[in-house]
């Protein structure tokens, strides 16, 4: 089935990094009798740990360190055979105001399968350190919400080592930490 997706840009001129973003509308249906894209998509079930849990096992720690996956969703590839489900409309001229169709290859934020599918990606990744770095997976498993990350412990070491170890194993995924933030001096946040 082919959806094209309505979308308008939302900006927000206080932002320190993304000014403007491109909001979806998958929700959107062609007429009365069509099921829009989220009635189509399967919403899976939910992954995330519950935030006040999270929250408070960070207080738990003497030291610690915070980071957000960068462009999350933007991370995670579209299966070739969902292309179409993901369509939009574009002037790739506006003086002309001739259209383009685009098809998107990443996941979009908008659709009832995304968060699902920003949960069940990086976790696999994940799963796959359990052993070689037993701390740092088990955070990032544990208390990760939605693209926030956290971990540390009891001395600075421990919050730098997070900072590095979660560092290689999501870039290895395809993910990108940044905007870091520590109660530690000594961590370099670049």
């Amino acid at each position: 089935m082919v959806h094209y997706i309505p979308h308008q840009a939302v900006i927000r001129e206080q932002a320190e990094t993304t000014k403007m973003r491109i909001v979806y509308d998958c929700s959107s249906r062609a007429n009365t009798q069509t099921p829009s894209l989220n009635d189509c998509l399967e919403t899976g079930p939910p992954l995330q740990r519950l935030l006040f849990d999270i929250l408070l096992r960070n207080r738990m720690r003497k030291h610690w360190v915070t980071g957000d996956i960068h462009k999350a969703f933007l991370q995670i590839r579209v299966h070739e055979q969902d292309l179409d489900a993901q369509r939009v409309l574009w002037y790739d001229n506006l003086t002309d105001r001739n259209i383009a169709e685009y098809r998107f290859t990443r996941v979009i934020f908008g659709a009832t399968s995304s968060p699902y599918i920003l949960g069940a990606t990086p976790q696999k990744h994940i799963k796959g350190y359990n052993e070689t770095f037993t701390v740092t997976a088990q955070a990032l498993l544990e208390d990760t919400y939605v693209d926030e990350i956290q971990g540390g412990g009891d001395v600075e070491e421990d919050a730098a080592t997070f900072k590095e170890e979660a560092s290689n194993i999501m870039s290895e995924g395809g993910f990108n930490l940044h905007k870091w933030h520590s109660n530690v001096e000594q961590i370099k946040f670049s």
